[in-house]
C-alpha cells in the first residue's frame, strides 16, 4: 500500500527524471497545459507549475454535460487563476458538436482539441503542449487498438513525444496520479461519463484492467516493458519498410506509381502495400482488396478523401482529386470498385424493400464496358415510368437536391446511355421486366465515392 509520504516523493521524483530521460523539453519551456479539469491534468499542470515551466492553461469546453461541462470551464479557470498563468478556453459551436455526433466522436474531438492548442501556440509562443495522459491511458489505448485489429505502429500505445506534444505522466499509474493528488489536499473535477459502460474504452478501465490486475498485480510493469520491446520493433519494421519502398514506389507528375511486381514479391504484400498507400489516406480493408486483386486483369478504383488509386497495366497509381474535373470511371464486368459492387441474381424484386442506393437492371441489355462519371450540363435520361427523356439537370431541380449537392453526383452509363443515376432514378430501358431472363444488381457506396 502506498504511503502518502512515498507517494509525493516517488510522483516528483519519477516526473523530472522521466522528462530528463525522454528529453521533453529544454530548461526554460513555455509549456501550455491542456487541463480538462480531471485529476490527471490537475496534476500535471500542479508539477509543471512547480518547476516553473507552466506558462499557459488550455481548456475545452463540448458541452457535452450542460451546467456540468460549464463548472469545469469555471474550476480550470480558477485553477488558472491561482498560477498566475494565461487561460485559454474554447466553447465548441452547435455546428461543432453536431460535427462531432455519431461514430468517431473521440477521434472528432481530439483533432479539435489539437487544432485548437496548436493555434494557440502559434498565437502565444508557447514552445509545448503538455497532455495529461498517464499509464492507464496507454494501457487502455493497446487493447483498444488490439480489438480493433491494429498494426505494428497502433501496439505502439500513445507516445512520449509527438512534435510539440508532450505527456509527462506516462510514467505514472492513475492510482498513483490519485493518491497523490489526494495526499496534497487538491481538487480536481469528476466527469460522470467516464463511468458510463457505453464506451469500448470504459469497459476496458472498469471491467477488463481490474481483472488483469487481479490476476498479475505486476500487470503494469509487464505491459511497459511490453510496449518498450514494440518501440524498437517499430524502429526496424520502419527501416524495412521504408527499403522496400524505394523498390517499389516512384513519383512522377505529381503521382505516386508502385510496382505491383514489388509487392507481390514482399514476404508481406498486404502489409507493403498498406504502408504504401497509408499516407494518402487509404486503409488496411482497402489494401487487403487490392492485393486480393492484383494477380487479375479486371480494373480496380479505390477512393480516400483526397486521392484516388487506379490499377493501371503493371502499377497502381495514387493521383490527387481534382473538384474542378469530372471523374470517369470506364469498367468492364471483371473489375473491383470500392465505391460500386455488382452481382448477378435471380432474386424477385417485387419482394424487396427499395433502397436509393440499390438498382436491379436487365443483364442483357447492359453493353459492357460500362462506365460510371460525375454527371454534367446536357445530360438526359428517361426515368422510370416516363414516356420521353429529361434533362438530368431538371430531375435535380424536381427532386429539390441544393445545387452544392450536385457537383459530383454519379451516373452509370452503358454505350452513351445513362442506366442509372445513383440515390434518385433508373432508366426505364433498362429496369427489370416480366421480359427480363437475368438481371444484375448494382450497389453504390456514396460515402466512398470521390
Amino acid at each position: 500500500m502506498l504511503t502518502y509520504f512515498n507517494v509525493i516523493c516517488n510522483v516528483k521524483e519519477k516526473f523530472l527524471r522521466f522528462i530528463q530521460e525522454q528529453k521533453l523539453c529544454d530548461t526554460e519551456p513555455r509549456i501550455l497545459a491542456a487541463v480538462s479539469g480531471g485529476v490527471d491534468s490537475v496534476v500535471l499542470a500542479q508539477l509543471l507549475h512547480a518547476q516553473g515551466w507552466l506558462s499557459g492553461i488550455a481548456h475545452v469546453n463540448y458541452g457535452k454535460r450542460g451546467a456540468e461541462s460549464d463548472a469545469d470551464a469555471v474550476f480550470v479557470a480558477e485553477l488558472a487563476a491561482s498560477f498566475q498563468v494565461a487561460f485559454h478556453v474554447k466553447k465548441t459551436s452547435s455546428a461543432d458538436v453536431q460535427a462531432f455526433d455519431g461514430d468517431g466522436f473521440q477521434e472528432k474531438a481530439r483533432n479539435f482539441r489539437y487544432t485548437y492548442f496548436n493555434d494557440l501556440c502559434l498565437a502565444f509562443g508557447y514552445t509545448h503542449i503538455a497532455t495529461g495522459h498517464q499509464l492507464d491511458d496507454n494501457l487502455e489505448t493497446l487493447f483498444h487498438r488490439l480489438f480493433r485489429g491494429a498494426g505494428i505502429h497502433g501496439l505502439r500505445g500513445i507516445p512520449v513525444k509527438n512534435n510539440n506534444i508532450i505527456r509527462p505522466l506516462l510514467f505514472a499509474s492513475r492510482e498513483e496520479i490519485v493518491a497523490f493528488a489526494k495526499a496534497q489536499a487538491w481538487s480536481w473535477r469528476e466527469d460522470a461519463s467516464n463511468q458510463e459502460l457505453t464506451f469500448q474504452r470504459n469497459k476496458i478501465r472498469h471491467q477488463l484492467m481490474p481483472l488483469l490486475k487481479s490476476w498479475n498485480p505486476n500487470v503494469y510493469q509487464g505491459l511497459s516493458e511490453t510496449f518498450n520491446h514494440l518501440r524498437d520493433t517499430e524502429l526496424i519494421f520502419d527501416e524495412a519498410i521504408e527499403t522496400s519502398k524505394k523498390e517499389a514506389v516512384r513519383l512522377e507528375n505529381n503521382r505516386t506509381h508502385i510496382r505491383i511486381a514489388s509487392v507481390l514479391a514482399s514476404v508481406a504484400p498486404a502489409t507493403l502495400l498498406y504502408e504504401c498507400i497509408r499516407p494518402y489516406g487509404f486503409n488496411t480493408t482497402q489494401a487487403q482488396q487490392l492485393v486480393h486483386g492484383l494477380t487479375e486483369t479486371g480494373a480496380a478504383v479505390f477512393h480516400a478523401e483526397k486521392f484516388v488509386l487506379s490499377k493501371e497495366r503493371d502499377e497502381l497509381v495514387i493521383a490527387p482529386k481534382d473538384d474542378d474535373e469530372i471523374s470517369e470511371c470506364v469498367f468492364e464486368r471483371d473489375a473491383q470498385l470500392d465505391f460500386l459492387r455488382w452481382e448477378f441474381t435471380e432474386t424477385d424484386t417485387s419482394l424487396i424493400e427499395p433502397h436509393p442506393h440499390v438498382a436491379f437492371l436487365d443483364a442483357e441489355k447492359l453493353q459492357w464496358p460500362l462506365t460510371i462519371r460525375s454527371w454534367k450540363i446536357g445530360d438526359r435520361m428517361r426515368p422510370f415510368g416516363m414516356q420521353g427523356t429529361k434533362k438530368i439537370s431538371d430531375i435535380l431541380t424536381d427532386l429539390k437536391v441544393a445545387r452544392l449537392s450536385r457537383q459530383k453526383l454519379p451516373v452509370l452509363l452503358s454505350g452513351e446511355d445513362i442506366v442509372w443515376m445513383p440515390g434518385f432514378r433508373i432508366a426505364h430501358e433498362y429496369a427489370v421486366s416480366t421480359n427480363t431472363k437475368q438481371q444484375i444488381k448494382f450497389t453504390f457506396k456514396p460515402e466512398v465515392y470521390g
